[in-house]
């Protein structure tokens, strides 16, 4: 098979990989207190900063930047990394909040992002591809990891599928699945995930009363942008004091439910082709472990 590589596809691609290492440039820790831009908007776009955010964390291969005014926290996290993008919606991201500064805060403040309803969560689509049902309404999804000659890679098929293979990705494509990503997301992303705050429900709408506001949206290189805002009322902090606190971001672990993986190989001599077939009954959820990092934020005045 021939693969054609216009001028067009190429600008793209190194675009999206300079805003991947210009990322991991950053420090791993945000290092100043900032005061948010005056036309601050929970939007699910990063413009107020310029799209350049304050660290990059390799523990959760994510940017980020915190920043405050007089009455709200603000939390905005960039991500290009499929893999990493699809653990988030599965998961949610967690800004916990230690304010006596030790890690076994008994009165530990946590908020999560996003949080679906049962049966609404949301997956992204980076490449178009066709998926098919299988047997009972399960559906299958087939992938080919390939070692040979000591080298190793990995590859998505799409021919399992009826999709007739990869298609590269161009402008107009990644054009038209971020207006798809961002129309279904808005559609199912509803919550706002609460811990320890006294009079509060476990989880809120994010049309809610009380001040908390979150957004994401992807862009036309498929990077994700979330943004949260928090009351400091809320989490018993005031600006006014210049307070420093301990925090948490983490990407929270998920439970493994209704997902049969079968793996297989070829017994080629001096190939290893591992062909794992996964079967997702109604409801399924991959499972996955949490990771995150700590570090201190002292309020801007």
């Amino acid at each position: 098979m021939r693969t054609f590589i216009t001028s067009a596809k190429v600008a793209f691609a190194a675009t999206l990989f300079t805003t991947v290492v210009n990322a991991q440039k950053l420090p791993s820790k945000q290092e100043v207190s900032l005061r948010t831009p005056a036309a601050v908007k929970i939007d699910g776009k990063a413009t107020e900063w310029d799209n350049k955010l304050q660290a990059y964390n390799n523990a959760t291969e994510f940017s980020y930047t915190l920043a405050n005014n007089d009455t709200d926290l603000y939390l905005t996290v960039r991500c290009a990394l499929p893999s990493v993008i699809r653990r988030i919606m599965n998961g949610g991201i967690s800004l916990n909040i230690h304010k006596s500064g030790k890690k076994n805060d008994p009165a530990a403040i946590g908020v999560n992002y996003p949080v679906f309803d049962a049966g609404m969560r949301f997956s992204p689509m980076f490449k178009p591809m066709n998926v098919v049902a299988g047997a009972n309404g399960a559906v299958m999804v087939t992938s080919v990891v390939r070692v040979a000659g000591g080298a190793s890679g990995s590859s998505f098929s799409t021919a399992g599928f009826g999709g007739g293979g990869e298609r590269p990705l161009t402008e107009p494509i990644t054009d038209s699945l971020m207006g798809v990503n961002n129309t279904r997301f808005a559609d199912r992303a509803k919550n706002i995930g609460i811990k320890g705050i006294a009079g509060m429900d476990s989880t809120i709408s994010v049309y809610n009363d009380e001040g908390f506001k979150a957004a994401g949206k992807f862009d036309n290189l498929m990077v994700y942008t979330y943004e949260l805002q928090v009351p400091l009322k809320s989490l018993g902090l005031s600006a006014a004091d210049a307070t420093k606190f301990l925090y948490q971001l983490k990407i929270n672990e998920v439970q493994q439910r209704g997902v049969t993986i079968v793996n297989g190989g070829n017994g080629v001599p001096g190939t290893v082709e591992a062909i794992r077939s996964v079967t997702f009954t109604s409801g399924a959820t991959m499972g996955q472990d949490a990771t995150d990092f700590w570090g201190e934020y002292k309020l801007a005045k």
